[in-house]
């Protein structure tokens, strides 16, 4: 660990972001990626996977994209001796001010990098813990418990999404004593981005919108069987998917109709994920992989009330019954339930939509997250 830097007022400095998949770091991190650059520092985007569109959002921030061989998300404390290479030749050249690692293997790749070519400061950001087995999963073997414990005192801080991941992370015995660890609750929120939309109209019955990753299956599983379950007592309803980008080669990516259960229709987020929701009533999300619900606080900004999973990272979005509904992870029954309680009192949708609001701007809002990330850079002088 380096001795926090004093940045002069108007200093210029470089600045390196290493993260897993483009497209994912241009939706939910814009506010400080744009912090970045409106304060004159060179910005490069380190990536394991891009596209054109991604790179061009990318770079219309300010960005210089590049990608490396990031290899499978699951950490492998030898196989990923050429990911921490590749990362490190990239910090040699770019002789980075600040490097913020996003994800456990991107971050771990940073921090490693980051000794043979010493930035002012290294920020990690856990945002999820899937590469360490799930965030539920098994405890990691001795060999990925030693690679987190030298990543991380490597690291001048630490920001975790829930308080849960802080824990786990603790029980494994891998946090250096004098690491600086904050827990943000995801990336924010762009409040302007995804204003308030209007509440459709509820004389047709009401729209459930999944958002999902096309790729879990369980989820889908879930909420089809959730949607026979609440459509039986011949409420109407209608049911639709809102697929989140995935990385290329993932499979179970095709999100076709084909491969949807009969009643699940698509809606393609053409114009950002607020574009899709605006004709849901509810919003549904069942994956606590994250660390935080991403997708639940932007639903929560555009007044959409919100069914989630019981979980941490998914928890901290719902005021139980004032803002939407937790139910149990894998439990389409429950799930039903929440549907119907909405389904039978439509009248509550409005007022339930302006507590969304207000929450995501109370708990959520990107700007001052940005910030605080900012300052743990060294990047607010």
């Amino acid at each position: 660990m380096t001795e926090q830097p004093t940045l002069p007022a108007g200093a210029r400095r470089r600045v390196v972001v290493v993260a897993a998949d483009a497209a994912v770091l241009a939706r939910q991190r814009t506010p400080l990626l744009t912090a970045i650059t409106a304060r004159g520092h060179k910005l490069h985007c380190l990536v394991g996977e891009t596209d054109e569109a991604a790179s061009a959002s990318l770079a219309a921030l300010g960005a210089e994209v590049e990608t490396f061989d990031l290899g499978p998300p699951q950490l492998r404390a030898y196989a990923d001796r050429r990911v921490f290479d590749a990362v490190a030749a990239r910090l040699l050249a770019w002789k980075p001010y600040a490097v913020l690692g996003i994800g456990v293997k991107p971050m771990v790749a940073a921090a490693l990098a980051s000794r043979r070519a010493p930035a002012g400061r290294v920020v990690l950001v856990a945002s999820s813990l899937e590469a360490l087995g799930g965030n539920q999963g098994e405890r990691p073997g001795l060999a990925v418990r030693w690679l987190m414990r030298r990543a991380l005192r490597s690291a001048d801080a630490l920001v975790v999404h829930n308080g849960e991941h802080r824990r786990r992370l603790a029980a494994l015995s891998i946090l250096p004593e004098p690491l600086e660890i904050t827990i943000q609750p995801g990336a924010g929120v762009d409040l302007l981005a995804y204003a308030p939309l209007p509440m459709p109209d509820t004389a047709r019955g009401l729209t459930f919108g999944l958002v999902s990753r096309p790729d879990r299956a369980g989820d889908i599983a879930d909420f089809a069987e959730a949607a026979r379950l609440a459509t039986a007592r011949m409420l109407p309803a209608r049911f639709v998917m809102v697929p989140l980008p995935v990385g290329p080669g993932v499979a179970g990516a095709d999100a076709s109709a084909a491969r949807l259960p009969v009643g699940i229709e698509v809606i393609e987020p053409r114009r950002g994920l607020a574009d899709a929701l605006a004709g849901c009533h509810v919003v549904v999300q069942l994956s606590d992989a994250d660390g935080f619900s991403h997708e639940a606080a932007e639903a929560l900004a555009c007044g959409r009330p919100v069914i989630t999973i019981d979980a941490a990272g998914c928890r901290e979005a719902i005021d139980e019954r004032v803002n939407g509904v937790l139910v149990p992870p894998h439990d389409p029954v429950a799930l039903a339930r929440a549907m119907e309680s909405f389904l039978r009192r439509p009248d509550q949708l409005d007022w339930m939509g302006r507590a969304s609001r207000r929450k995501a701007e109370r708990r959520f809002d990107a700007n001052p997250i940005s910030q605080e990330l900012l300052g743990l850079m060294g990047l607010t002088g």
